[in-house]
This record gives structure tokens, C-alpha cells and sequence, in this order.
């Protein structure tokens, strides 16, 4: 099994690239093996590229969701997975807080309102 690998295009002959680690196979992200194995993952494996996830995500936002989805995976933590635990950290705690969305926009504009 000879193939280059998604991430940095090294060719790759055994399970995991040895130029930058990432595994040889990637899967169709879907659904099925979204609920059957990354959300598991990602919460009891929070772990690896959380933060570079983060960056990437604020500071150029479809480069890396599309290298991701392209499979260039290795560097970063799962996007969907991600999102389910902002939304889930964020349910958790909103009841404690007591400001309202409205509270982050101008005054100019809560006026238009």
C-alpha cells in the first residue's frame, strides 16, 4: 500500500505517516461515525489540538475547516465535536449567568431594536 498521505503528501507505506504522524486512512466523515466514535472521543479524550482548533478558527476560518474536511486532520481537534461542547459548556453555565446577548451590542443598536 503505497498512497500519499492527506496531510503533508509524504508517501506512506505503513499504517501512520512517518513524516508527520497522521494516520494513513482517513474515514468519510458521517453522522454514524460521528455519534459512534469522535463525540465519545472528544469528550473523554479532550486532548489534542484544542487550542490550535481555536485559533484556526478565529483567525482563518475556512482554510481550516476545509483542510480538515480535505483530511488534513492531524493538527486538528474535531470541528463538530468542538461545537457540541461550546454549545454543552454554554448550556451548562447560562443559567449562572446573568447578562443577555443584547448586552454585547451598542447602545445604537439595541435602539433599533
Amino acid at each position: 500500500m503505497l498512497t500519499d498521505c492527506l496531510n503533508c503528501a509524504a508517501p506512506v507505506t505503513q499504517n501512520y505517516c512517518a513524516n508527520c504522524g497522521q494516520k494513513s486512512t482517513t474515514h468519510r466523515y458521517s453522522i454514524k461515525h460521528f455519534l459512534t466514535h469522535d463525540f465519545v472521543h472528544g469528550v473523554w479524550h479532550v486532548d489534542k489540538g484544542i487550542l490550535f482548533t481555536l485559533k484556526g478558527l478565529f483567525t482563518r476560518p475556512g482554510h481550516s475547516v476545509r483542510e480538515f474536511v480535505q483530511g488534513k486532520r492531524e493538527p486538528y481537534f474535531s470541528f463538530v465535536t468542538l461545537i457540541l461542547l461550546i454549545l454543552t459548556v454554554s448550556g451548562l453555565i447560562a443559567p449562572y449567568t446573568h447578562g443577555n446577548m443584547s448586552d454585547l451590542m451598542p447602545e445604537e443598536s439595541r435602539a433599533m431594536i
